[in-house]
């Protein structure tokens, strides 16, 4: 079995790779950040310093915000509707770009599972893997989407982050670390875990980008760590990081950050339950 994967795209039209592949594995952010990544990064710069804004939108007006939503999606529609027509198999998790649903939202747009009920619907190859155990031809798939930093929350970098945040944040983790260790426990063949992050503590999650508040820190997912500590995949794969193309192993599960944008493109390969990782760009 041949997988091609594609990474964060954010609203581009990918460019395939003249390779033969049998399906294709999205690891999320579909959509559209323009316009919006800035609000975030603004966000968490006065987050650091104690203030209390609590989303992107309250930095602009509701006009503008809905403007911004309406841009991101049609974008990340369009890039889910170039993959849809290569005509194989696309399994796809939803990043934290892909708009999932935020209950704190003070507008009824936001709240919603647009992942769901905007983009995906009428797209027929496209196989939504988010928490879903899905047996493939010589492996078990397993989708982990929307993870787009550490899951364990510490005061560490934070001015106002309580010590029941960091409790809240902890049951979390452990949470999601016990779903997806039942995924496992049922998987029937080698397990590739496809995440929207890569794991905790490696050479590809640390953010090099000097002007992003959390310059020097890793920023992958303790709950992908975690599952490969215990569960050895044949591989993970994720993205989110914008940084480290490439793979690092932990034991012996390949992790491949899958890269940023249209111009990077991977060959994994799973051949007698062994997996090989071709990286084309």
């Amino acid at each position: 079995m041949r997988i091609l994967v594609i990474g964060d795209l954010h609203g581009r039209a990918p460019r395939i790779p003249d390779v033969p592949f049998d399906c294709v594995f999205v690891p999320g952010d579909v959509c559209s950040d323009e316009g919006i990544k800035p609000l975030l990064l603004e966000l968490v710069r006065r987050r650091k310093e104690g203030e209390n804004d609590s989303s992107w939108w309250d930095l602009v007006s509701r006009k503008q915000a809905e403007h911004l939503l309406a841009h991101s999606l049609r974008k990340g529609r369009d890039t889910l509707s170039s993959l849809n027509d290569l005509g194989v198999p696309i399994y796809a998790i939803p990043g934290n770009w892909d708009w999932t649903g935020d209950p704190s939202a003070f507008w009824s747009s936001v709240r919603t599972n647009l992942w769901e009920t905007e983009l995906l619907p009428g797209l027929s190859n496209i196989i939504n893997a988010d928490k879903q155990l899905i047996e493939c031809e010589g492996f078990s798939l397993i989708g982990y989407g929307r993870v787009n930093g550490p899951e364990l929350i510490t005061k560490r970098g934070y001015a106002n982050i309580s010590s029941a945040e960091v409790c809240e944040s902890t049951q979390r983790y452990e949470d999601v670390v016990s779903f997806y260790s039942r995924l496992f426990s049922q998987a029937k063949q080698p397990v590739i875990f496809l995440a929207h992050n890569v794991p905790y503590g490696t050479s590809l999650d640390i953010i090099d980008d000097g002007s992003h508040p959390f310059h020097g820190m890793h920023y992958g997912s303790n709950v992908v760590r975690a599952i490969i500590e215990q569960f050895q995949p044949l591989a993970t794969i994720g993205g989110h990081m914008h940084e480290h193309y490439g793979v690092d192993t932990l034991g012996s599960t390949l992790c491949l950050n899958a890269g940023f944008g249209s111009d990077k493109a991977t060959i994994v390969t799973v051949s007698d339950g062994v997996c090989t990782i071709e990286l084309l760009k």
